[in-house]
């Protein structure tokens, strides 16, 4: 007879049928064999009943017994356990980015005014902004890079440094405009100009490609255009079960410092800081990763140089050396300065083109949208010497309602990936312990097509 409760396989519990099964026993032994207790009957009722309940007992047992175990744990149970290592459930954030607006001088664009991406992320401002007259562009006339100038009308801001010709200087709309040995790029209408921080008016990872957040929601007389010069910061929902787990594992190596994992788990506690991968050579020879004997190397995306120094001088074991060739110093509290290296990874500029079959009774307006953001919020989570494989970027079109399908076609899959073009193949993608793979929205294209269910 099997044997219930808890054993040293761990907890077995009773299931209502199990229990139905015991409490029919139970009566026939107490009354008489020939007792009615089929379902119909007012017993079999009574002990249906009581087999219920009694089931939602032993479920309620199994359900405190997994609350100490972090990988069957769930919800405020595990919550619960991860403080023990003093891990919190990350809340959700939000996606913030810095606008560039443009217009009339003195006009002032009043905080929530939103301005939306072209896939409808919409971002509202975080304070008033008031437009801030440019200088006018001269000729013959030396400028830095990030000087900005007003010319014809329009603002324009230096990209390359040099001296602007004796003639005409920009008048159109890209991001490289000759003028004599300068570079400019265009900026907006009119002749003032003012940057302006804006925070998503979600949760979540709202997603803004360089210059892709340029559609005024909220208009204002003598504001004219919004654009962001760098990429939105991606905020993130509410850490998952599942990520609250990963990230107490990480948490558990910590309090040792000097680990590989501690070091890196410090690392990526660096605002800013998206990824962070740690190499290590413990031999008496450079290794095939170019590592120096004894030394770590920490490759970082994300983050302020000086912050990173800091953090490594924190963490880092003494007689170890850094290397990388992103050097700088960093000040103990007794004032002294270290020097400690780290570097940046390149960065791969992944293309994906991916065909769906949806269902047109469910998949909503903006599915195309929600693909493309689905796809760049799990590709921006590879780490490091991490491979873009085709199929795990497709199958992440199956979290948005209404997707059926990601057929392939002939040889090819339904989704196509490539290294900074047009992708034309489904094959993974090489990325070396050098490299990182990086998603924008922008080079993700989507075909639907209508099918069945």
């Amino acid at each position: 007879m099997p044997t219930y409760g808890l054993t040293p396989e761990g907890l077995v519990i009773k299931t209502p049928e199990i229990l139905r099964a015991e409490l029919d026993a139970a009566a026939r032994g107490k009354f008489t064999p020939s007792i009615p207790l089929g379902d119909q009957t007012l017993f079999g009722h009574v002990n249906a009943i009581l087999a219920e309940e009694l089931g939602n007992l032993w479920e309620l047992a199994e359900t405190v017994n997994s609350s100490q175990d972090p990988d069957a744990a769930t919800g405020a149970g595990l919550d619960a356990l991860s403080l023990l290592t003093g891990t919190y459930r990350r809340a959700a954030a939000y996606s913030y980015v810095v606008l560039t607006l443009c217009g009339t001088p003195t006009i002032s664009v009043p905080a929530g005014n939103v301005v939306a991406t072209s896939l409808g992320g919409n971002f509202a401002l975080n304070a008033d902004a008031t437009f801030v007259a440019l200088v006018a562009r001269a000729t013959a006339t030396a400028y830095a890079v990030g000087d900005r100038r007003t010319y014809v009308s329009r603002c324009y801001e230096c990209t390359v440094a040099g001296t602007s010709s004796v003639g005409a200087g920009p008048t159109t709309t890209g991001v490289a405009i000759a003028d004599g040995t300068v570079t400019w790029a265009y900026l907006g209408e009119g002749i003032g100009c003012i940057d302006a921080a804006a925070t998503a008016t979600v949760t979540g990872a709202v997603v803004g490609g360089v210059r892709d957040i340029t559609e005024i929601v909220n208009p204002v007389s003598g504001w004219n255009t919004a654009i962001n010069l760098d990429e939105a910061s991606l905020g993130y929902v509410v850490d998952a079960d599942a990520t609250l787990r990963a990230r107490r594992e990480i948490d558990l190596a910590a309090p040792g410092t000097g680990y590989l994992a501690a070091i890196r788990q410090a690392l990526l506690l660096v605002p800013g800081v998206s990824s962070a991968t740690v190499f290590h050579n413990t031999g008496d020879v450079v290794d095939a990763d170019g590592v120096p004997p004894h030394h770590i190397e920490a490759l970082i995306r994300g983050g302020a140089d000086a912050d990173l120094w800091a953090c490594l001088l924190g963490n880092v074991p003494a007689g170890i050396g850094t290397y990388g060739d992103v050097t700088g110093v960093a000040e103990d509290d007794e004032g002294t300065d270290h020097t400690f290296s780290f570097s940046r990874p390149e960065e791969l500029d992944i293309h994906v083109s991916i065909s769906v079959i949806v269902d047109a009774l469910t998949f909503p307006v903006d599915g195309d949208a929600q693909i493309k953001t689905a796809i760049a919020a799990w590709g921006n989570t590879l780490l490091a010497g991490q491979d873009v494989r085709a199929t795990r970027a497709g199958a992440q079109a199956y979290s948005v309602t209404g997707v059926l399908d990601v057929p392939r076609a002939g040889s090819l899959g339904g989704c196509l990936v490539a290294n900074g073009v047009a992708p034309t193949a489904d094959a993974s993608i090489t990325v070396s312990t050098r490299q990182l793979a990086t998603f924008d929205v922008a080079n993700i294209s989507v075909a639907t097509t209508t099918g069945s269910v």
